[in-house]
């Protein structure tokens, strides 16, 4: 179980580097031609359900003034 715990971390942690590097669909299409296990559009979306407002803005200006 414990592992488990640590997996899932390691799976989040990987998906939010993923997507701040990538954006959403980038990174889905990443993981799509990997070919992984489980399901990230869940994962991906469960972090963006988290973001608040001013978080999405803020790295929308980021990625457009290219500093993310």
């Amino acid at each position: 179980m414990e592992a488990e715990v640590k997996n899932e971390k390691i799976i989040a942690r990987g998906v939010t580097a993923l997507v701040e590097k990538l954006g959403y669909a980038n990174a889905a299409r990443f993981i799509a031609m990997l070919g992984g296990q489980g399901d990230m559009t869940k994962l991906l979306r469960k972090k963006r359900d988290r973001e608040s407002l001013e978080e999405i803005v803020t790295r929308i200006n980021k990625r457009r003034a290219g500093t993310l």
